[in-house]
């Protein structure tokens, strides 16, 4: 079995349990169960779970510890759901840090955390798939016996991207445009780019994409039925509409890595720290425009932005992406991690 500590809310974003759950997909393609731990107030994607037929607790207190703020209650709590059958523990959280770790790594138990802000860890594997120049990354924050994924080649994405990857085509026109902002997106930025891109002077097909728990769901919905523009809500087509499109328009965050795959140009800007170094690689790859911080832009500056575009610069943005990543990232790691644990017996 391999348990799964991740946490979705409108504060902490989907990104996290998103991209555990394509390699809880990988696991289980090789005949492993996953069973995730939610914190009381980060179950925003258990619905999601239960369509994909995974199991799902919610902490609670422990016979010895009782749940409360702290990343050793936390620990103690999920050491509390852990069996004898438990191969391996998954922790991507931001909140949970070496503290954390290394109550889990004494109970003998294997960990692989996630990352992508370089922190220092314990963990017997690590994962970042943001660094791109990764040759010495995290040489001083983990352990010298630690086996490290670094880079894109090891991004984690659904199946569904897996699957249209060969059908990806390098674009080379200007039509159909994709604004998604995460599956949250409290500050509304959704809403800013489509209006800069209805502002501009060409005519676009327009799709937007938004979570279930979006807070300006209504507000969009009545914007979109108003301007012809489709409205998707917790859509489990995001991989199809990007391989359709032929613009995306969103943040430096995880969903770069799908654009990527979809060979998809892009438009972003960057709504928090750690998708900086992201925007900027990409940028610097020629795979996307870099807007800059989303809360010094305005409607205006996206609709610049789309304007300045010519199907030259589609063309190239889409050719530098293609290579970026193939996609199979959670098959690449979910494999590497069970040989390596069948030899550790």
């Amino acid at each position: 079995m391999i348990v799964f500590r991740a946490d979705a809310s409108v504060s902490l974003g989907y990104g996290h349990v998103m991209r555990c759950l394509a390699l809880a997909d990988a696991f289980k393609k090789l005949g492993e169960k996953s069973v995730f731990l939610f914190s009381p107030n980060g179950d925003a994607l258990c619905e999601e779970l239960i369509k994909k037929g995974y199991e799902y607790r919610i902490l609670t207190s422990s016979p010895l510890h009782s749940l409360g703020e702290s990343e050793q209650d936390d620990a103690y709590a999920t050491l509390s759901n852990l069996s004898t059958s438990t191969k391996l523990v998954v922790v991507d959280h931001y909140q949970l840090n070496m503290d954390w770790e290394e109550i889990i790594t004494a109970s003998e138990i294997p960990l692989l955390a996630i990352d992508d802000i370089f922190r220092s860890h314990c963990s017997q594997f690590l994962l970042d798939q943001n660094v791109i120049n990764s040759k010495n990354a995290y040489v001083n924050n983990v352990s010298k016996n630690c086996i490290l994924f670094l880079g894109p080649r090891y991004t984690l994405l659904s199946e569904s991207f897996q699957h249209l990857r060969h059908l990806v085509k390098i674009r080379n026109k200007l039509e159909k445009i994709i604004i998604f902002f995460g599956g949250t997106d409290p500050d509304n930025e959704t809403e800013k780019a489509l209006l800069g891109v209805l502002a501009s002077n060409k005519s676009f097909k327009i799709d937007v994409v938004i979570g279930g728990n979006n807070p300006h769901r209504n507000r969009l919905l009545k914007l979109c039925s108003s301007t012809h523009t489709t409205l998707h809500i917790q859509t489990p087509h995001m991989a199809r509409l990007m391989l359709d499109a032929d613009l995306a328009i969103g943040a430096g965050g995880s969903a770069s890595w799908e654009r990527c795959c979809m060979g998809l140009p892009a438009l972003i800007s960057t709504q928090a720290d750690n998708q900086v170094p992201i925007a900027a690689t990409l940028h610097e790859l020629d795979a996307v425009i870099n807007l800059g911080m989303a809360d010094n832009l305005t409607a205006t500056d996206y609709r610049t932005a789309v304007d300045r575009l010519d199907c030259n610069l589609i063309n190239n943005m889409s050719i530098a992406a293609m290579p970026i990543t193939d996609g199979n990232g959670a098959s690449y790691v979910a494999s590497s991690i069970i040989s390596t644990l069948e030899k550790m017996k």
